[in-house]
């Protein structure tokens, strides 16, 4: 799958280091690959490094948990860990909500 749109939830910090909405649209159609990170196919944030970080992460985290929950083209509702590397996926992403 891909990105279909990227938006911020929550932000604790000061607003001057808020992802713009041209800076999120870096990941609409974007695929989980070696080159969605900072620095490949992600331009930084200057003055912003943690919060593009964050963000980067995020999407990153997402993506890594839907395709480990899609399973023949289909997104199973139920999910059982098939594998110990999937439930730890799982339980890295719980841990991180």
């Amino acid at each position: 799958g891909t990105v279909r749109s990227t938006i911020i939830l929550a932000f604790h910090e000061p607003l001057d280091y808020l992802p713009t909405a041209s800076w999120l649209n870096q990941f609409t159609d974007r695929a989980l690959s070696d080159k969605l990170k900072l620095s490949g196919d992600i331009s930084g944030i200057l003055g912003s490094t943690l919060s593009a970080r964050a963000v980067t992460r995020g999407v990153r985290r997402v993506m890594a948990i839907h395709q480990v929950l899609r399973i023949d083209g289909e997104l199973q509702r139920e999910y059982e860990p098939s594998s110990e590397a999937d439930a730890l996926v799982v339980a890295s992403a719980q841990k991180g909500s």
